[in-house]
């Protein structure tokens, strides 16, 4: 599902509307952002809640004088309206309906499989939840403990040059924002990149991966982290 940011716009008499989903940003109105300051917007709102350690929020919003910029999280996507700043910001009428969305998959079956692959792809990739609540219906709940460090600590080389490694190969799909990124990461992890250990190149791969997936998308963050693997296993 996604919302109809002319729509938005209209609603709430916003002089600037623009939505980010995955790498595509569409905007409407007369003075607003550009796409470098969107996608900053993204950056930062991304890694303010990564680091409060909020999963999800339905509302953020900014004053600045007699506007406002009101950002939601909806549907996998950013939207962010430029309203007066009494206004009460409404979306849920431009919610584009299911209905659309049923028809496009009966007309495209293969599309939707695809998306089915990927998600559960990403869930498996991005944590260990979803394989450790597989294995205990099966076996003993010790068991995935103890086999899935030693594969994580077998795989990874990790040498002087494995840090610049995983930065150069990161910069290929977060470009400008790469820097800003991982630099955030080691500063939260308290990290010293020339002592790293496999261990830690796994924390840190998992945190890039869930600081990553809003700017560029999940599927693109799982291709980058399976690009990195490749090249410092």
């Amino acid at each position: 599902m996604t919302y109809n940011i002319e729509i938005l716009k209209e609603k709430n008499k916003a002089s600037f509307v623009f939505s980010h989903i995955n790498e595509h940003i569409s905007k409407t109105g007369a003075m607003g952002y550009n796409d470098e300051t969107i996608k900053q917007i993204v950056v930062v709102l991304k890694q303010s809640l990564d680091t409060a350690n909020v999963e999800s929020v339905n509302r953020i919003e900014y004053f600045s004088g007699q506007k406002k910029l009101s950002l939601f999280i909806k549907s996998g996507g950013i939207y962010g309206l430029l309203v007066d700043s009494k206004t009460n910001v409404e979306i849920e009428s431009a919610l584009i309906k299911e209905k659309v969305e049923e028809k496009q998959i009966e007309e495209q079956p293969s599309k939707s499989k695809i998306v089915l692959k990927e998600r559960k792809k990403i869930a498996v990739k991005g944590g260990k939840g979803e394989e450790q609540a597989e294995e205990p219906t099966g076996k003993v709940s010790a068991a995935p403990k103890t086999e899935t460090p030693v594969q994580t600590g077998s795989d990874i080389k990790v040498d002087s040059s494995t840090f610049e490694t995983i930065k150069n190969a990161a910069s290929d799909y977060l470009e400008d924002f790469s820097d800003d990124i991982i630099n955030n990461i080691v500063h939260e992890m308290k990290l010293n990149t020339a002592l790293m250990t496999g261990d830690d190149v796994e924390k840190f791969l998992k945190r890039l991966f869930g600081s990553s997936k809003m700017i560029i998308g999940p599927s693109q963050s799982q291709k980058m982290i399976d690009d990195i693997k490749k090249k410092i296993t």
